[in-house]
């Protein structure tokens, strides 16, 4: 009540000042009212504008953001009432000034445009709304219908849950990673894999299984890779033997390499009877490869494996090396001494049987006695003595130098049994001599 009283006496105070002012204050007091009011009706004229590519006047463009729409029409009507409020507080003589004419009529063409947009915006609001509300509809009921689909698919196709890891493997090899699996038994159950995965994906009611997989908005699907690793599986089969081929050469490729070849000093790590031409063209690796994995070339309809990238570079890797051999080749001597005895015939029998058609040029041994192996208790156990032979092997450009060692097992009472042969070990390419 005390609060109430104030406000009242502030307003008599001011009518009473209002009520003694001369004409003349009186009639500027009312000049700078209209004066302000007019300045707020410039600034919220200011702020509004048509905007035909929201609304032409009678509809609402396709195309429209009609979020945008809805925008200006809330704009043109707190703006326009604004506007109206204070265009209400004109006295008569600022509503005779010109300007005000002018905002006027600008007034009046915008509220036009902003009755019309009202029901336009409200109807196009409203229909959007209601289609919103279908489209959430439909939207659950395909969720729904697309993962009882997926849950159908992965529950007939997993019904194994072994399938899963031979499903993934041959996606990544679908999608060009290198993997395989290493067996004929394995390979077919990869491909009974591939094949069932191939019937499921065939099935009118998972045509669509990747899409209905994805509408739990979880991580990618898995389920579109493996049907096209299915559609395409006699390619996944020999792309996966390729593969296991390539594994295969790089684990079996060779330990020298032009680069390492003179710090171990010429020698090359080969088991068995071989010819420049053999090894220097990677064949010995291939047949060896044709050999083990024929049957995984087989289950995939595979009949050669010469188009690998692998054993191009293998071509490559050769030949480099057999430049290095050749350039540091005149530069090796012949290692050991004359070579007489046992264990030297050892040596030269089985070169002869590993080379029936070449020619023994030297038999080498490292020393002259035998070295005897004792075991814990100083028993004899064997006996061996080693050396080198070299051969000359037709077709070759040079020599064969190979390191031989043969040993005599100990028979008791200083006897040993008469070595039969020789073992022979790695390679050294030099001049005959």
């Amino acid at each position: 009540m005390k609060r109430t009283g104030i406000l009242l006496l502030a307003v008599v105070a001011a009518t009473a000042t209002l009520s003694s002012a001369t004409p003349a204050e009186a009639q500027g007091y009312v000049e700078q009212k209209d004066n302000d009011a007019i300045g707020v009706i410039e600034r919220a004229l200011a702020k509004v504008d048509k905007n035909p590519a929201l609304f032409d006047g009678k509809a609402i463009p396709p195309g429209a953001d009609l979020t945008k729409v809805g925008e200006l029409a809330t704009r043109l009507n707190s703006e326009l009432d604004v506007a109206r409020r204070h265009i209400d507080q004109l006295s008569a003589a600022g509503r005779a000034r010109p300007n005000v004419a002018a905002m006027m009529t600008r007034w009046n063409d915008l509220a036009t445009y902003a009755r019309a947009l009202v029901p336009v915006y409200n109807a196009a609001a409203a229909a959007a709304s209601d289609a919103a509300a279908r489209k959430a509809t439909a939207d659950a009921a395909a969720k729904d219908a697309g993962s009882k689909a997926c849950a159908a698919f992965r529950k007939e196709l997993l019904a194994d849950p072994t399938e899963l890891e031979r499903l993934h493997r041959v996606t990544q090899i679908s999608d060009g990673v290198i993997t395989s699996w290493q067996t004929v038994e394995d390979g077919g159950k990869h491909k009974a894999t591939l094949a069932k995965a191939a019937a499921l994906c065939a099935r009118p009611e998972f045509a669509r299984i990747g899409t209905a997989c994805s509408l739990g908005y979880g991580p990618p699907p898995e389920e579109p890779g493996w049907c096209a690793a299915a559609a395409r599986a006699d390619e996944v089969m020999k792309q996966a033997a390729r593969n296991l081929a390539s594994d295969f050469a790089q684990r079996m490729g060779p330990a020298r390499t032009a680069e390492n070849l003179a710090d171990k000093d010429g020698w090359i790590d080969i088991e068995g009877p071989v010819t420049w031409a053999d090894y220097f063209s990677g064949k010995k690796q291939r047949d060896l490869i044709m050999k083990q994995l024929a049957p995984v070339f087989a289950q995939a309809g595979l009949t050669t494996i010469d188009d690998l990238d692998v054993f191009k570079k293998l071509e490559a890797h050769y030949a480099a090396l057999a430049v290095k051999v050749k350039e540091l080749a005149p530069g090796w001597d012949l290692p050991g001494k004359a070579c007489a005895g046992a264990g030297c015939a050892a040596a030269k029998k089985s070169a002869a049987a590993w080379y029936p058609k070449g020619k023994l040029r030297k038999v080498l041994q490292n020393q002259a006695a035998w070295t005897v192996v004792q075991n814990g208790l100083g028993i004899p156990t064997h006996r061996y003595k080693s050396g080198f032979v070299l051969i000359e092997v037709k077709g070759d450009p040079m020599c064969q130098l190979r390191s031989w060692t043969a040993s005599e097992k100990h028979q008791g009472g200083g006897r040993y049994q008469a070595a039969t042969g020789a073992q022979i070990g790695y390679v050294r390419w030099q001049p005959c001599r």
